[in-house]
Protein backbone atom coordinates (compact mmCIF):
# COMPACT_ATOMS: atom_id res chain seq x y z
CA UNK A 1 0.00 0.00 0.00
CA UNK A 2 2.43 2.60 0.95
CA UNK A 3 4.69 2.21 -2.86
CA UNK A 4 1.08 3.49 -4.56
CA UNK A 5 0.66 5.98 -1.81
CA UNK A 6 4.54 7.29 -2.70
CA UNK A 7 3.74 6.54 -6.36
CA UNK A 8 0.66 8.41 -6.12
CA UNK A 9 2.17 11.64 -4.35
CA UNK A 10 5.45 11.32 -7.08
CA UNK A 11 2.97 12.16 -9.86
CA UNK A 12 0.93 14.16 -8.18
CA UNK A 13 3.95 16.57 -7.22
CA UNK A 14 5.06 15.96 -11.30
CA UNK A 15 1.30 17.47 -12.11
CA UNK A 16 1.96 20.22 -9.88
CA UNK A 17 5.44 21.03 -10.81
CA UNK A 18 5.03 20.84 -14.76
CA UNK A 19 1.58 23.13 -14.34
CA UNK A 20 1.32 25.08 -11.09
CA UNK A 21 5.13 26.37 -11.02
CA UNK A 22 4.81 29.66 -12.19
CA UNK A 23 1.69 30.24 -9.33
CA UNK A 24 4.22 29.80 -6.57
CA UNK A 25 7.46 31.21 -7.89
CA UNK A 26 8.26 34.83 -6.07
CA UNK A 27 9.26 38.05 -7.82
CA UNK A 28 12.57 39.36 -7.31
CA UNK A 29 13.11 41.82 -4.67
CA UNK A 30 12.81 44.82 -6.24
CA UNK A 31 13.45 46.89 -3.17
CA UNK A 32 15.54 47.49 0.16
CA UNK A 33 14.29 45.28 2.75
CA UNK A 34 15.42 47.50 5.42
CA UNK A 35 12.83 50.16 4.46
CA UNK A 36 10.21 48.02 4.67
CA UNK A 37 7.58 47.67 7.62
CA UNK A 38 6.78 44.50 9.27
CA UNK A 39 3.75 44.88 11.43
CA UNK A 40 0.68 42.58 12.71
CA UNK A 41 -2.40 43.43 12.69
CA UNK A 42 -2.88 44.42 16.88
CA UNK A 43 0.13 46.51 16.29
CA UNK A 44 -1.66 48.47 13.32
CA UNK A 45 -4.77 48.51 15.16
CA UNK A 46 -3.36 50.54 18.08
CA UNK A 47 -1.68 52.85 15.73
CA UNK A 48 -4.94 53.71 14.24
CA UNK A 49 -6.14 54.10 17.49
CA UNK A 50 -3.81 56.95 18.09
CA UNK A 51 -4.31 57.95 15.38
CA UNK A 52 -7.78 58.64 15.13
CA UNK A 53 -7.38 60.86 19.21
CA UNK A 54 -7.40 57.68 21.00
CA UNK A 55 -6.72 58.02 24.85
CA UNK A 56 -8.19 55.26 26.70
CA UNK A 57 -7.83 51.99 26.21
CA UNK A 58 -9.72 49.26 28.86
CA UNK A 59 -9.07 45.71 28.21
CA UNK A 60 -8.75 42.36 29.63
CA UNK A 61 -5.83 40.40 28.69
CA UNK A 62 -7.12 37.69 26.31
CA UNK A 63 -5.42 36.18 23.00
CA UNK A 64 -5.63 37.52 20.51
CA UNK A 65 -6.33 41.48 21.20
CA UNK A 66 -3.61 41.38 23.88
CA UNK A 67 -1.27 42.69 21.80
CA UNK A 68 -3.23 45.95 21.36
CA UNK A 69 -2.80 46.65 24.85
CA UNK A 70 0.85 45.57 24.59
CA UNK A 71 1.23 48.26 21.93
CA UNK A 72 -0.75 51.19 23.47
CA UNK A 73 0.81 50.44 26.82
CA UNK A 74 4.20 51.45 25.33
CA UNK A 75 2.87 54.39 23.95
CA UNK A 76 1.66 56.29 26.97
CA UNK A 77 4.06 58.89 27.76
CA UNK A 78 4.81 59.51 24.22
CA UNK A 79 0.97 59.53 22.78
CA UNK A 80 -0.65 60.69 25.87
CA UNK A 81 -2.62 57.72 26.49
CA UNK A 82 -4.23 55.20 29.46
CA UNK A 83 -4.05 52.16 29.38
CA UNK A 84 -5.88 50.28 32.07
CA UNK A 85 -6.05 46.55 32.35
CA UNK A 86 -9.44 45.53 34.21
CA UNK A 87 -10.20 42.75 36.12
CA UNK A 88 -12.87 41.12 33.34
CA UNK A 89 -14.10 41.70 30.28
CA UNK A 90 -17.40 43.11 32.10
CA UNK A 91 -14.92 46.32 33.67
CA UNK A 92 -13.12 46.69 30.85
CA UNK A 93 -16.44 47.89 28.51
CA UNK A 94 -18.15 49.94 31.01
CA UNK A 95 -14.41 52.11 31.64
CA UNK A 96 -14.35 52.67 27.95
CA UNK A 97 -17.91 53.99 27.90
CA UNK A 98 -17.92 55.61 31.11
CA UNK A 99 -14.54 58.01 29.53
CA UNK A 100 -16.67 58.03 26.06
CA UNK A 101 -18.97 59.19 28.09
CA UNK A 102 -16.92 61.88 29.84
CA UNK A 103 -16.06 63.25 26.41
CA UNK A 104 -12.41 61.53 25.39
CA UNK A 105 -12.21 58.92 22.65
CA UNK A 106 -12.04 55.28 24.29
CA UNK A 107 -10.97 52.04 23.20
CA UNK A 108 -11.50 48.57 24.87
CA UNK A 109 -9.97 45.21 22.94
CA UNK A 110 -10.86 41.48 23.61
CA UNK A 111 -11.33 38.12 22.17
CA UNK A 112 -15.09 36.93 20.61
CA UNK A 113 -15.31 34.77 23.66
CA UNK A 114 -14.50 38.04 25.98
CA UNK A 115 -16.98 39.94 23.91
CA UNK A 116 -19.95 37.76 24.36
CA UNK A 117 -19.38 39.06 28.03
CA UNK A 118 -19.63 42.54 26.55
CA UNK A 119 -22.58 42.17 24.61
CA UNK A 120 -25.08 43.15 27.23
CA UNK A 121 -23.23 47.05 27.88
CA UNK A 122 -22.49 47.13 24.78
CA UNK A 123 -26.25 47.48 23.57
CA UNK A 124 -26.51 49.61 26.36
CA UNK A 125 -23.38 51.91 25.00
CA UNK A 126 -25.13 51.70 21.37
CA UNK A 127 -28.13 52.42 22.26
CA UNK A 128 -26.99 55.81 24.74
CA UNK A 129 -25.30 56.78 21.65
CA UNK A 130 -21.78 56.59 22.61
CA UNK A 131 -20.23 53.91 20.69
CA UNK A 132 -18.62 55.31 17.32
CA UNK A 133 -20.22 52.61 15.26
CA UNK A 134 -21.75 49.21 15.69
CA UNK A 135 -19.36 46.09 16.31
CA UNK A 136 -18.31 43.42 14.18
CA UNK A 137 -19.97 39.79 14.66
CA UNK A 138 -19.14 37.99 17.48
CA UNK A 139 -20.71 34.86 19.69
CA UNK A 140 -23.13 36.64 21.79
CA UNK A 141 -23.56 39.88 20.01
CA UNK A 142 -26.92 40.84 18.88
CA UNK A 143 -26.64 42.37 14.98
CA UNK A 144 -28.20 45.51 15.35
CA UNK A 145 -29.56 47.02 11.77
CA UNK A 146 -28.48 50.83 12.28
CA UNK A 147 -25.16 52.94 12.65
CA UNK A 148 -25.41 54.74 16.49
CA UNK A 149 -25.46 58.59 15.99
CA UNK A 150 -22.77 60.26 17.65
Amino acid sequence: MSEKNTAALRLGYAAAAAHCAPCFKLPPKTEDLNRSLFIDGNQLLGMSALASGCRFLSAYPMTPATGVMIYLAGKQISHDVIVEQAEDEIAAINMALGVSFAGARSLTSTSGGGFSLMAENNATGQFAALLRRETGLAVGHKILPRICID
